[in-house]
């Protein structure tokens, strides 16, 4: 596996990693949620025998709008212009999944490629909507989008975090740990780049990714 280019390289959307999940993670409620035995399709889907599974794809261009009403039901993420979501699901939908129950987005992770690093996917946004937090839904969010087809290349996870969002830091470190392998903090973006009044956002790198380990587990994710 050729390695990535050094850190200076490291070129991922100003804006930072927001994640609107719960705050403390404890992995897959097992006790509280069915467990199903799932089968990811060619497109990312998961596929359930359980009544009223949550379903994982990649997105589509038609996912813009709904993407953009997500992100806003959180209450907590930055909400950027609708075109923008409209946009992303269209050029960059094979990196972006969403999580669906009874045909409604309750989920998203929208990621990309950053040009200059074949092996890394940047995670941009993670948001799930309120009523279905405290269910340990954000790890496993970050485990069904990387191992979408588009990403199964990748063997590197980065994500910028403000100094002040302890629910993302949480968030990585706890899909770090699950996957086996390590997350490492960098500074990134300082907040004099921001034109705003802005916390500093380090880079957070999680990798190498242990394939078989994430592939391994199982999903508890019926309602």
């Amino acid at each position: 596996m050729p390695p990535d280019p050094p850190w200076h390289q490291l070129l991922p959307f100003t804006g930072g990693s927001s994640v609107a999940v719960e705050p403390f993670f404890q992995g897959l409620a097992t006790a509280s949620i069915r467990k199903t035995h799932p089968r990811m399709t060619h497109d990312g889907r998961t596929t359930h025998t359980a009544s009223h599974p949550i379903q994982f794809r990649s997105a589509r261009p038609t996912d813009g709008a709904s993407l953009w009403h997500l992100i806003q039901a959180t209450g907590t993420l930055e909400l950027n212009s609708a075109y923008f979501y409209v946009l992303f699901a269209t050029d960059f939908g094979r990196t972006c999944l969403v999580a669906e129950h009874d045909g409604e987005m309750i989920g998203a992770v929208i990621g990309y490629h950053p040009p200059q690093q074949a092996r890394t996917a940047f995670v941009w946004q993670v948001g799930l909507r309120p009523e279905w937090r405290g269910r340990g839904l954000g790890v496993t969010l970050l485990e069904r989008w990387i191992d979408l087809p588009a990403n199964r290349d990748r063997y590197w996870v980065t994500a910028t975090v403000a100094d002040d969002n302890a629910a993302s830091q949480a968030l990585f470190h706890r899909f770090a740990e699950r996957g086996g392998t390590e997350c490492t903090v960098q500074p990134h973006f300082t907040a004099d780049q921001f034109p705003v009044d802005h916390p500093s956002e380090p880079l957070y790198r999680i990798g190498p990714l242990h394939r078989a380990v994430m592939r391994s587990r199982p999903a508890e994710l019926s309602a």
